[in-house]
């Protein structure tokens, strides 16, 4: 049974299923609160086709992601990889109004 399930020793084995003439494609996403830069190499490392790429802070601000430019896209070169960027589908209205905080 082991041998037919999809994972193996803690790895995703990615299998590419031919559908309506193409290939379905697999991504991942990061997880923000680890550095952008070791997420994307240990998601290309495991042969996904793209990072959904979570913008949020602490180690995804797009700040830390445009000084990190170079060497994300170099990674994403290297891996064959694709980028679908990801931003909040909330707004934290206290970024907004600072002021309101310390009331």
């Amino acid at each position: 049974m082991e041998s037919e399930s999809p994972f193996f020793m803690g790895k995703l084995v990615l299998q590419e299923k031919q559908s309506k003439g193409g290939y379905m494609r697999y991504g991942a996403m990061n997880f923000p609160v680890r550095p952008a830069l070791q997420e994307l190499q240990e998601i290309a490392a495991l042969g996904f086709h793209y990072i959904e790429l979570a913008m949020h802070p602490p180690q995804s601000h797009h700040s830390l992601l445009k000084r990190q430019r170079k060497e994300l896209l170099n990674t994403l070169q290297k891996g064959r990889m694709e980028v679908i960027c990801h931003l909040r589908t909330f707004v934290i209205f206290l970024t907004w109004y600072v002021s309101l905080a310390f009331l």
